[in-house]
C-alpha cells in the first residue's frame, strides 16, 4: 500500500507498482464498509491505516495518499449543489468566486 508515513509527513504520490495496485483495488471493492461516512469526492477511497487505528485517503488516480481528508476545504469555501443542473460546485462567499474545481 502507499500509506503515508505520518500525518506530517508528505503524502505519497504517483508511482504506484503493481502490489500498491492491487491493494488499492482490494480496498477500492471494499468501500461499502464505509457506506455511513460522508461520501468522497470522485476518485478517492478509504484505507484502514496498517500502523493505526486511523483511516487514510488514497486519490486513485493521482496515487496521492493522506491522511488528510479530501472533504476538508480551505476556509471560506463550501459545497454548493446548483438548482438548474444538479452539479455540484464549490462557492466563496467572500471573494464571490464560484468553480467546479475543488479549492486548494
Amino acid at each position: 500500500e502507499i500509506e503515508p508515513e505520518s500525518k506530517s509527513s508528505a503524502p505519497a504520490t504517483a508511482g504506484v507498482k503493481a502490489e500498491q495496485e492491487s491493494s488499492l483495488l482490494y480496498w477500492a471493492k471494499r468501500q461499502h464498509q464505509f457506506k455511513e461516512l460522508p461520501k468522497l469526492p470522485q476518485g478517492w477511497i478509504r484505507v484502514p491505516s496498517r500502523q493505526s487505528s486511523e483511516i487514510y485517503y488514497v486519490n486513485l488516480s493521482t496515487g496521492e495518499a493522506t491522511f488528510d481528508s479530501p472533504l476538508d476545504l480551505p476556509p471560506g469555501w463550501e459545497v454548493v449543489t446548483s438548482k438548474s443542473t444538479g452539479k455540484q460546485y464549490y462557492w466563496h462567499a467572500e471573494l464571490q468566486i464560484s468553480q467546479f474545481e475543488r479549492p486548494t
